[in-house]
């Protein structure tokens, strides 16, 4: 496929024809053409649009081999690169997946609270509705790994979702750094 003395200053509608390209490869090609193209219009919303496209296609050449290495790392990517951000191009879903995550974890602490056998945070209040808002700080604390230790973390349990929190909450925070700085360095 060659695109000699093409021009898409007015677009191209390639996206409802892509099963005319059987390949990924050539699928690949064709977004990262149209993404060069676009980023020399100066065509910003039209270059991510594309980028996103090529990394969903080299991503699927990845699944499609046999090994199961190429395929877990294919899936891990989905799962951290293109699902939290669309490969660093969304920040408005990046912001949505990170204040998902703190509410969820806030919800998994507060419930813990109210059941003993499971383990507890300590410095906790038996008030329902106000241990909800100290588990909503609690996991925000946690999140974003500033710890001040006003609240611990007692069981084996509550440490465990304490620390995987944490390590979310580490790789998150490097997410939205580079999501911001490739949105605004162009």
């Amino acid at each position: 496929m060659k695109f000699r003395d093409t021009h898409f200053e007015r677009g191209v509608k390639l996206d409802e024809d892509r099963n005319l390209y059987k390949k990924l490869q050539a699928w690949e090609e064709v977004s990262r053409i149209l993404k060069q193209d676009y980023e020399k219009y100066g065509d910003k919303e039209n270059v991510e649009k594309w980028f996103l496209r090529e990394r969903r296609a080299i991503r699927n050449q990845k699944r499609q081999k046999k090994s199961i290495v190429s395929k877990t790392t294919a899936g891990i990517e989905c799962l951290l690169v293109d699902w939290t951000s669309k490969y660093g191009t969304s920040w408005i879903r990046l912001f949505w997946v990170t204040g998902s995550l703190i509410l969820l974890f806030s919800i998994l602490y507060w419930i813990s609270s109210q059941i003993s056998w499971i383990g507890y945070i300590e410095g906790y209040s038996n008030d329902l509705l106000y241990s909800f808002g100290q588990s909503l700080y609690y996991s925000i604390v946690t999140f974003t790994t500033l710890g001040y230790g006003d609240m611990v973390p007692i069981g084996i349990e509550m440490k465990f979702l304490s620390a995987l929190q944490t390590l979310l909450g580490a790789v998150f925070m490097a997410l939205i750094v580079f999501v911001f700085a490739r949105k605004y360095m162009r």
